[in-house]
Parts: C-alpha cells; structure tokens; sequence
C-alpha cells in the first residue's frame, strides 16, 4: 500500500512532508481481523522476511481475505523484499518481570 505521504523513500526525509507521514500499520481484511480478535487499532506481531515486529491493524474493506497489506518504506519499518508470505498473530504481551511494588 503507498501513501501519498511517506511512501517514496526520500521525500520522508524532507520536514515538510514528515509531519504527514503516517505510523506504520498492517491493512486486513475485516473478516480476518475478526478471526484473529482484533479491532482497528488493536496491535498484532507479524513475522515477515525473518523478522517480528508489532504493527496496529487497519481493516480495509475490499481486501482479499488471508492477505494483508503493508506501506514500505516508512519510518519504523524494517526493509522486506515484497512481495513475501509471513504469519499474523494476535500480540503476545510480555510477562512483567518488574517484580511486586510491594517488595
């Protein structure tokens, strides 16, 4: 998916059109949002090209159930040679490990 802001890897970087660059997210197809148990905005790890990184979901309508939808180039996203297959899973929450704040 390209944005008319932020998709062209050296516009990005000019102050002007930074400001309107948008976060990195993840396009789904509402139905597979559902099945996963996951809102709009609600985060999911995706593993692609090796990786593991946390995106939030935009459902977008029209999408072709069981493929999904990322902006490259963005701040933030690490570089993957599309097109490419992953695997989308709710995102795990890490245990806390700070301890009681009664210790």
């Amino acid at each position: 998916v390209y944005h008319v802001f932020g998709s062209d890897e050296l516009s990005v970087r000019a102050e002007a059109i930074g400001t309107r660059v948008p976060q990195p997210s993840i396009g789904l197809a509402p139905g597979d949002a559902r099945r996963l148990g996951v809102e709009e905005g609600g985060e999911v790890d995706v593993v692609l090209g090796g990786r593991r990184i946390s995106l939030p979901v935009r459902c977008v309508s029209g999408l072709a159930p069981g493929s999904a939808v990322v902006a490259p180039s963005l701040p933030g996203m690490p570089f993957v040679d599309l097109p490419a297959v992953g695997t989308i899973a709710p995102r795990r929450r890490e245990p806390d490990r700070g301890g009681s704040p009664h210790d």
